[in-house]
């Protein structure tokens, strides 16, 4: 597995070094996760699933725009209703 030096303040260091700590794990192992998440894959799975969170995101942040309960008819009936057969 590759090494990655990244030079740090001594502040710096101690509070990873605590928070690592804190969480029962070595400095290492409590790293990698956080850059994996820093620099996430770019694959065609990755990208579907950035869109749909982010349009997740939109939705919720529209919610309170209507009333309590409220819920969207997207049936195929519901939409092509009127368009004859």
């Amino acid at each position: 597995m590759p090494i990655v030096s990244i030079p740090v303040t001594e502040d710096t260091f101690a509070r990873l070094t605590a928070w690592a700590e804190s969480q029962h794990q070595t400095l290492e192992a409590a790293i990698v996760p956080v850059l994996d998440r820093l620099v996430p894959e770019t694959t065609p799975t990755n990208e579907r699933q950035r869109a749909f969170e982010e349009l997740t995101r939109l939705i919720r942040s529209r919610a309170d725009r209507y009333p309590s309960g409220f819920q969207v008819d997207a049936s195929r009936e519901s939409i092509y209703e009127g368009c004859g057969e």
